[in-house]
């Protein structure tokens, strides 16, 4: 087998039939399987999967077991000599896969290769970044990153101050979709199964970096995203496992004094802003907005400082 394709679900039916509709339309040319892991999904997609989809391999999970864990039962499952991390919210199109695989297999010191990811407005998303330090961390919760994007010194996170137009040695790859060969993966090993939601790829890919692998963003192999329809749409269940993640990813790779000073640091952003988000809903127009911001700020405050519910 050339080629193992998986996509981890979770309550997102209709854009998973759209993600599969497209990828049998796009197929790769080379022999391919796809094995879709759904994690206890109500909405339906099992028996979609079963009626519908009955092409692709699925394995069903019982309850929701988290995105690592059902990630790496689907390449555990797999045999192809080139695996490959989709998510249910994207749409291929004309040779992506290929593009990829041609690129990869040219160049066996490459260990992971990643598409240029198209938003909706067929705008570029920012699918290859740094590795988070404290610095680039530290632009991020104050917003300098947003305001000043095109800064190589306030950009350096989602490397926004570069127009992605042509191939380069990345740091990490967004795992929307990338692709990396056997070799690396038996080599690095599993994903961590610590990280529930998000956090993984990046995780992976540092211990990939530790190992000698390049990874690199290949702009001319496209695909869409739609970022946030696979898992949730509610905002703060969307940036509460983002944070939750980085205090782990820097207690792992940067020790627990950078995991505390990071908690402070996001303390610390997040403090005016629930406050003054708070007042606003009360204040001001446009209550419920605010109220929902303040709601967020006041949750990711609780993240930060460790009591947050793990419901969240």
């Amino acid at each position: 087998m050339d080629l193992s394709i998986c996509i981890v679900s979770y309550q997102c039916k209709d854009k998973l039939r759209e993600c599969l509709e497209s990828l049998r339309a796009h197929r790769p040319t080379v022999e391919h399987e796809v094995i879709v892991v759904d994690n206890g999904s109500t909405d339906g997609t099992p028996e979609m999967l079963r009626s519908e989809l009955y092409w692709a391999r699925s394995i069903l999970n019982p309850d929701n077991r988290g995105f690592s864990v059902a990630c790496n039962q689907g390449f555990e499952a797999s045999s192809g000599k080139t695996l490959m991390m989709l998510n249910p919210d994207t749409l291929l199109t004309h040779d992506a896969f290929d593009g990829l695989l041609r690129f990869v297999r040219e160049r066996p010191w490459i260990g992971a290769v990643g598409p240029k990811l198209l938003q909706p407005d067929a705008q570029p998303e920012m699918s290859c970044r740094e590795f988070p330090t404290l610095m680039n961390a530290l632009w991020n919760l104050t917003g300098l990153s947003t305001a000043f994007s095109g800064s190589k010194v306030f950009g350096h996170l989602e490397m926004s101050w570069w127009d992605h137009a042509e191939p380069r040695a990345v740091d990490w790859l967004s795992g929307a979709a990338v692709m990396f060969t056997r070799t690396a993966w038996e080599k690095v090993g599993p994903l961590d199964e610590g990280f529930f939601l998000q956090g993984a790829e990046l995780d992976w890919q540092k211990r990939l970096a530790r190992q000698g692998f390049e990874r690199w963003y290949l702009p001319t192999a496209t695909i869409l995203h739609h970022p946030g329809r696979s898992w949730t749409s509610k905002e703060a269940d969307e940036v509460v496992p983002v944070h939750r993640a980085a205090f782990r990813y820097f207690r792992k790779h940067h020790g627990p004094l950078s995991s505390f000073v990071l908690r402070a640091m996001a303390t610390i952003a997040a403090l005016p802003k629930a406050v003054w988000y708070g007042l606003a809903s009360v204040l001001w127009s446009r209550k419920e907005q605010t109220a929902r911001r303040a709601s967020t700020e006041w949750l990711l405050l609780r993240t930060a400082l460790g009591v947050a519910p793990r419901g969240h």
